[in-house]
């Protein structure tokens, strides 16, 4: 059970012939329950010696073979008890993901912030650009839509007097489906007034070592034959700098003919009608995102990939944001809120 494994002895003698019979007649993923005696053996290792034994629960079905185990992976992912109980390293994935979870409210709590429910229902899908799922409500009488973001409700609480508030919650997205794409999924979303995108940062470099440090109990962790390192700080590039440099061209100083000439020496198939901002963000997501392995803070995004964002006074092409970089993929998004409604408009 989930208290460990233990070693069982079963005696003619002892059980009796009926029993006995019984037990050396149990199938692969049958559970039972035992009574006995513990003692150790010769080599040291506890084993109960079954006195008495009951069925708890009978497997209709034989289990994956246990040399081979279970390696079609339709069959995995479409019926996870087969999956838990012939792969348990996939059980310790499981106890990992809720650690981290725990320890997320744990630290979140230790800075301040409150964790809050918000309608997964919502008249309006707002807060991000996807298709929502579409449901009834039929003592109202109208549609409603399952949420796609946290966000709006958040803000509403930060307007209402919280000054820093978080939700662990289900997204719902009726798009497409990929290896990192899925029409349901878990997010943490928070909000942390008089910060800005610097405060931002530190949070979540801070909370990201944490959770490593708690569930992982070492700074470093290997993944797909590459060590990474979880100390501080991590490392800051401008996303204009990164593609200058891997295109060998600066390109804040390049045109939209330039830079879709870039685009195409790439081989690289942008969405229609981008501008310089969109642009520059296709280059860097084709060129650079997969070489950020270690831990990465890209910051500067262009004003057009990033419309909820402030505007850079130094730049206004740019904003106040960053997204931190981990293994070629981006695990988090922050930046400081635009709150300028004639900017926003």
């Amino acid at each position: 059970d989930h208290a460990g494994r233990i070693q069982l002895l079963a005696k003619v003698d002892k059980l009796g012939e009926d029993p006995y019979r019984r037990f050396t007649d149990l199938d692969l993923g049958d559970i039972i329950g035992v009574h006995g005696t513990l003692f150790r053996t010769k080599r040291g290792e506890i084993t109960c010696e079954i006195e008495d034994f009951v069925m708890l629960a009978k497997a209709l079905r034989p289990l994956p073979e246990k040399y081979h185990g279970l390696k079609d992976k339709e069959l995995r992912y479409r019926q996870r008890y087969l999956d838990l109980i012939a792969n348990p390293e996939v059980m310790d994935v499981f106890l990992s993901r809720s650690r981290m979870v725990e320890e997320t409210r744990t630290f979140l709590k230790g800075r301040g912030f409150v964790e809050v429910e918000t309608p997964v229902l919502q008249a309006l899908a707002g807060g991000a650009a996807a298709r929502p799922f579409r449901t009834h409500h039929n003592a109202l009488d109208m549609d409603l839509y399952l949420r796609i973001a946290l966000e709006l409700y958040l803000k509403r609480l930060i307007i209402g007097g919280y000054d820093r508030v978080y939700e662990i919650g289900r997204i719902f997205r009726n798009e497409g489906m990929d290896q990192w794409h899925s029409p349901e999924y878990t997010m943490l979303e928070l909000y942390q007034a008089y910060t800005d995108v610097e405060g931002m940062m530190e949070l979540t470099e801070s909370l990201v070592i944490h959770l490593v440090e708690r569930v992982k109990g070492t700074p470093t962790i290997q993944y797909q034959g590459q060590e990474i390192a979880f100390t501080r700080s991590f490392k800051r590039i401008e996303m204009v700098e990164a593609v200058s440099t891997v295109v060998g061209q600066d390109v804040s100083k390049a045109d939209v003919p330039a830079l879709e000439a870039l685009i195409k020496k790439h081989n690289i198939e942008p969405k229609p009608g981008l501008g310089w901002g969109g642009l520059v963000a296709e280059l860097f997501e084709e060129l650079v995102q997969d070489t950020l392995v270690q831990p990465t803070f890209v910051l500067g995004h262009p004003v057009e990939v990033s419309p909820l964002a402030r505007r850079r006074t130094s730049d206004p092409r740019l904003t106040d944001r960053f997204e931190l970089f981990l293994a070629g993929e981006e695990i988090a998004n922050a930046f400081s809120e635009l709150n300028d409604p004639d900017d926003q408009r």
